[in-house]
């Protein structure tokens, strides 16, 4: 679906010239909620199934809390949201077999996690919201958080909204602080976009400083990866998150079995950091080469940069990919955002069809 979507959205723009492609479309935000919906039918109500990952293990964990075995230990975890949820779907469907208020649970998660996403592409630009969307989906690790790493991707979309609230209003300021706080009480690892944004904003506003910090952070990276990996460990992000860094080979075993180990490369991704690196080129060109000024693009380009560095400085450990999420989850709308909002090149459709259909391309080729 996103594929096709995808490709049809290229070839619009493609054919359009910068004045109506700037424009956008009065449809758009119909448009967004209409795949969001399609989206969220979809995939909400996916079988509970071992191919989709964590989902089978959060099963475990759901059952276990509403049984006579439930441990004490489930009713002091450091994310409450994410176990009030649990205790929503289980209170709604009371008297009904845990089976089934497993599958509204997560139906729930999928559809916070996709209908934020839209909200968030609404509020950060009305007609182009549905090309936002679309970048969003059509991004490789768009499915990987809706069915595995459902807890994540729910808090990366929550603060995703959240930035899209970062403005000079009082009111909008609050929102943004109330979202950050209930994606923190979903899944605790969202504290490094949460501390990016909020460097972002309030210190370092400069996006070529911002590039600066990124490119030192790989030749930490380069020479001091280990380091760094320990550093982290010692933040005391919690038993999951260290596990994610250290005690790989225990990690991994429990959760995908012994034959899992030989498929995760732990050496220098520099085709990931290619990848990575592609907003922030187009971020320098349009901030520092073209010298356009708009407040909220550079606070999404300078979240994205920090947010990065953190994964580009652990980017040999094993489960490298969540701490990559924590800033891939606004990708498209950072790569997208200039194409859509500023005249940059002359046939501004064509480069825009071929950003959509390479973004198609590297999922395709990721999978």
């Amino acid at each position: 679906m996103a594929t096709v979507l995808s490709l049809a959205a290229a070839w619009v723009c493609a054919g359009k010239d910068n004045e109506r492609l700037l424009r956008g479309s009065h449809s758009s935000v119909t448009n967004t909620w209409l795949v969001a919906s399609a989206l969220t039918l979809f995939f909400g109500t996916r079988p509970i199934h071992y191919v989709f990952g964590d989902m089978v293990m959060y099963r475990r964990g759901f059952y276990d809390r509403y049984t006579t075995f439930m441990s004490d230990g489930m009713s002091k975890d450091s994310e409450p949201v994410w176990l009030w949820l649990q205790d929503l779907s289980h209170n709604v469907l009371s008297g009904m077999p845990l089976y089934a208020q497993y599958t509204l649970f997560c139906f729930i998660v999928c559809a916070t996690y996709i209908l934020l996403q839209a909200w968030a592409c609404v509020r950060i630009s009305k007609r182009h919201s549905y090309l936002l969307l679309l970048m969003l989906v059509a991004n490789f690790g768009f499915y990987a958080y809706c069915v595995n790493g459902m807890r994540n991707g729910m808090a990366c979309a929550m603060l995703l909204l959240a930035i899209s609230y970062m403005t000079p209003h009082f009111a909008d300021k609050v929102k943004a602080v109330v979202l950050c706080l209930l994606a923190f009480l979903i899944h605790n690892s969202v504290i490094i976009p949460i501390v990016a944004l909020i460097g972002a904003y309030y210190i370092l506003k400069d996006t070529r400083k911002c590039i600066y910090v990124w490119l030192a952070s790989i030749v930490v990276s380069l020479v001091a990866g280990s380091f760094m990996e320990n550093f982290f460990v010692g933040l005391g992000f919690g038993d999951r998150m260290s596990g994610y860094i250290t005690n790989v080979n225990s990690t991994i075993v429990s959760e995908f079995g012994s034959d899992a180990i030989g498929r995760y490369n732990i050496s220098f991704r520099w085709d990931f950091l290619l990848y990575s690196a592609a907003p922030i080129v187009m971020g320098w060109y349009v901030v520092c080469k073209k010298k356009i000024k708009d407040r909220k693009y550079e606070l999404l380009l300078n979240t994205y940069i920090l947010a990065n560095c953190v994964w580009v400085m652990l980017i040999r450990a094993f489960f490298s990919n969540r701490f990559a999420y924590l800033s891939w989850f606004m990708y498209g709308v950072v790569l997208a955002y200039p194409f859509l909002r500023f005249k940059i090149f002359k046939h501004q459709g064509m480069v825009l069809a071929a950003v959509l259909v390479g973004n198609i391309l590297f999922t395709w080729l990721f999978w």
